[in-house]
């Protein structure tokens, strides 16, 4: 089940404004599970209550659908959010 306010915000991110074309829609919660995913591979267990979470699976899945066309690799952003928040579990006790 995608959460409405993480397709809501990705659509407004990547400027879906209105309706979407046929098919994004699934493409899009496709790349929110896959950001999701890959939060968990690297260990992080993303609360979608929490607008920080919520914001930074957006980002990820933003930039999933983006890459395909650039073909570029994470933005600087993600990669430091990432790590920060990897080092933060790490000191309150856990390991990614």
């Amino acid at each position: 089940m995608v959460n409405p306010a993480a397709m809501s915000l990705l659509k407004t991110s990547l400027g879906f404004y209105g309706p979407v074309p046929e098919g994004v829609e699934e493409l899009l919660a496709g790349k929110l599970a896959q950001a999701d995913t890959a939060a968990r591979r690297a260990g992080l267990e993303l609360n979608a209550a929490d607008p920080a979470d919520l914001q930074f699976l957006v980002a990820v899945a933003e930039w999933l659908y983006r890459k395909r066309d650039a073909g570029s690799g994470l933005s600087r952003m993600i990669r430091e959010e990432l790590n920060d928040r990897k080092v933060a579990k790490c000191t309150t006790g856990g390991a990614p």
